[in-house]
């Protein structure tokens, strides 16, 4: 999702990697979960991924972990309507 707009139930996910990593993300609660392990991309090439959210303000953390334990981290915030 893009930063600050507003979507429908499902929203769309279109995530790179440089290289294979457990792609995951967080939303209002400690576990997270995963969108695909061993993977460099999500919802890529014409390939429409999505997850349902409830109606509201969403903040999303979306995180990669590679097989070394290396992460990064990207916090956005989305709405639904």
């Amino acid at each position: 999702p893009v930063d600050g707009e507003t979507y429908g139930k499902k929203v769309p996910f279109n995530m790179t990697s440089s290289e294979k990593s457990t792609l995951a993300y967080k939303n209002n609660n400690p576990d997270w979960k995963n969108f695909c392990e061993n993977c460099n991309e999500y919802g890529v090439d014409g390939k429409v991924k999505t997850r349902s959210f409830d109606e509201g303000s969403h903040e999303i953390t979306i995180r990669a972990i590679d097989e070394a334990g290396n992460f990064d981290e990207q916090t956005i915030t989305f709405f639904v309507e």
